[in-house]
């Protein structure tokens, strides 16, 4: 490699031998011990693909990591100023963006009945959701290489299992490092992004959600189930371990598309897009999105923003159907109404009959969320994942009982945060020392209460005879 005038002069056309053509360098590959080198070029396989001599390289590296969307050759002076050259490197990675008041955004209802951040009110409750991202903020630039080495990973938990100072990830494969509400985290930071106005809410989402689709997300079209079954779980992410690829377990859980949704209408980045447009294909290819996430909202929420996207009626139909084929009408248990909350097929049956206006389906809405109330979630460990189902309820239904069961809800969100390492110790400190205290957050809380302040709006003006 050589330098000419402040252009870099690379050997023949590649920016890397090749091969090596995937330039991989993490921790973990995506299977246990192993690479991506089995994956088939022809889904129908049943066995590995041979190494052959004309590319022997071709199936040895995992990859993902260092895979970018962007290449950018700026051309100089060799006089030109460092400074200078910084501050383009600058610009291209903080694009300027046309902004308006976060009151525009919740007022379009464009991702349904959510409320903004208002200066005095609620405060307690938004110090609660803006505490864990700025915790994960400080320890991200604070711990650099340890803990940190994909810049827009954000690992959930430090001191939760064995009190040694550690983040959760790092003490073997199955950490749960990430959690099971990646794809909902994005979501959830994006939203925040819209509430606040703030431009660095916008990058920490940005990096979060590109981090998971691009990097956690499996790239390849097929994978092997012990060398047989391949699916199509292209666009489909890692859930379980120590970093997001040390299971198996890959679905359309992780790779939950509102947050590349959001991105996208605020930037209008063709990235997003294709991310967007990566997990259409795997909701079409594969309707279990992998290992069974999809009919629990994922395939929804795509089609949902395909209607948005393009206008065209036969998406609708497709939310339509995911809806009468979901376990809404039989979601009994903890369990199930649990998993129909927290991956998004209710949040579908409420936007589905807020953007048709039809409400023939208030009544399994209400029934859904009659499953769901505090007296039997409050003490569950799944207590955080319904004030949204709370909320929908209320706008649905205008029944009062809703809102107090969001009322009854929401101290407890705001004690767990205060229980906990962002809440017990002072900035300073982060992420604390070995022996605790904990630091847990949960992404289902961080995407659904805005939309729970937004129904109590409305249920306190409903209350004071006025327009709710």
């Amino acid at each position: 490699m050589a330098r000419r005038s402040g252009v870099i002069v690379l050997p023949g056309r590649a920016f890397w031998p090749a091969e090596a053509p995937p330039l991989d360098f993490r921790r973990h590959a995506r299977e246990w011990s192993v690479g991506e080198v089995s994956e088939p070029d022809d889904k129908d396989v049943t066995e590995p693909a041979p190494i052959t001599n004309e590319n022997p390289y071709y199936r040895l590296a995992s990859k993902g990591t260092g895979k970018t969307h962007y290449a950018v050759v700026y051309f100089h002076k060799p006089e030109q100023p460092a400074a200078d050259v910084a501050g383009v490197c600058q610009l291209i990675e903080q694009r300027p963006l046309l902004w308006a008041p976060p009151h525009h955004y919740a007022a379009t209802l464009a991702l349904g009945r959510y409320r903004e951040r208002v200066p005095g009110e609620y405060e307690a409750i938004e110090e609660a959701l803006v505490l864990p991202i700025r915790f994960w903020r400080d320890s991200r630039e604070k711990e650099g290489w340890y803990g940190w080495i994909f810049y827009g990973n954000v690992c959930q938990s430090i001191n939760q299992f064995m009190q040694n100072g550690r983040w959760e990830k790092d003490f073997g494969r199955w950490g749960w490092g990430n959690g099971d509400c990646v794809g909902r985290l994005g979501y959830a930071l994006m939203l925040q992004a819209l509430r606040t106005g703030r431009r660095e809410d916008v990058n920490f989402g940005e990096s979060f959600v590109y981090n998971i689709h691009d990097v956690c997300s499996t790239h390849t079209p097929s994978y092997p189930v012990h060398y047989q079954d391949f699916l199509y779980v292209k666009g489909a992410a890692h859930r379980h371990g120590a970093w997001p690829w040390a299971c198996d377990y890959i679905g359309i859980r992780g790779a939950h598309p509102v947050g590349a949704k959001i991105h996208y209408f605020l930037t209008g980045e063709g990235h997003s897009r294709d991310i967007l447009d990566e997990i259409t294909q795997l909701a079409l290819r594969n309707p279990n999105g992998g290992m069974g996430d999809g009919p629990l909202g994922p395939n929804a929420q795509i089609f949902l923003y395909q209607w948005e996207a393009t206008g065209k009626d036969e998406w609708r139909v497709r939310v339509k159907q995911e809806i009468d084929g979901s376990d809404l009408a039989k979601a009994n248990s903890n369990w199930t109404v649990m998993m129909d909350a927290a991956f998004g097929i209710y949040n579908a049956l409420e936007e589905y009959m807020e953007l048709t206006g039809d409400r023939s389906l208030a009544p399994l809405a209400a029934r859904f969320a009659d499953f769901a109330r505090p007296a039997k979630m409050k003490n569950d460990w799944t207590w955080g994942g319904y004030y949204r189902v709370y909320s929908a309820a209320y706008n649905l239904t205008g029944e009062d009982k809703y809102a107090q069961d969001i009322e009854a809800m929401l101290p407890k969100y705001v004690e767990s945060v205060k229980g906990s390492a962002a809440g017990r110790l002072p900035e300073a400190e982060w992420p604390g020392p070995p022996g605790g205290p904990r630091m847990s957050a949960d992404g289902n809380c961080m995407r659904d209460i805005p939309f729970a302040l937004e129904a109590l709006e409305a249920a306190k003006q409903k209350r004071q005879g006025g327009t709710p």
